[in-house]
C-alpha cells in the first residue's frame, strides 16, 4: 500500500512515510506539537527513521521543531505549510483507501480493523519481539 500511495501521490510532492508523519503529529500534537520519540512509538517506526523524516520535512516547512521540556529537547509541529500540505493530500488519501477497500462488505472490514488491532496491541506490547 505504501507503494501505491507513493506512485500515486508523486505529483503531490509526498511520501506515504511523511504523510503517516503529517497524521501523527495532528493526532498527537496538534499545535502544543509532539517528542520526536513519542512520534516515532505511536507510527511504531524506528527513532532513527522518524529523525530523517522529519528532518526532510523542516527542511521542506512543513515541520518547525519548538523547545521541548529542557534545553535538549524539541517538539515538532506542523506549519501553515505543513497543514496546507496535509489538507491538499488529504482528499486523495481517502479515495486511494476507499479504491482498496471496495468490493469488501462491511463484516469483512469490521473483522480487518479487529485483527489489525490485536495486531497493533501485539506489537505495542512486544516491541523487540514480533
Amino acid at each position: 500500500m505504501a507503494t501505491l500511495f507513493d506512485q500515486n501521490f508523486s505529483g503531490y510532492g509526498i511520501t506515504q512515510s511523511q504523510f503517516r508523519i503529517l497524521i501523527g503529529i495532528i493526532e498527537l500534537g496538534d499545535v502544543a506539537g509532539v517528542a520526536p520519540s513519542v512520534l516515532a512509538d505511536h507510527l511504531l517506526i524506528e527513532r532513527g527513521t522518524t529523525t530523517v523524516l522529519t528532518s526532510r520535512m523542516v527542511d521542506l516547512g512543513w515541520l518547525s521543531r519548538m523547545p521541548g521540556e529542557n534545553r535538549r529537547t524539541f517538539r515538532l509541529c506542523l506549519t501553515k505549510a505543513g497543514w496546507a500540505k496535509f489538507q491538499e493530500v488529504s482528499p486523495a488519501a481517502i479515495l486511494l483507501a476507499d479504491q482498496a477497500l471496495e468490493g469488501s462488505s462491511r463484516e469483512e472490514l469490521e473483522q480487518i480493523l479487529e485483527r489489525l488491532a490485536k495486531l497493533e496491541a501485539h506489537l505495542r506490547t512486544n516491541p523487540g519481539n514480533p
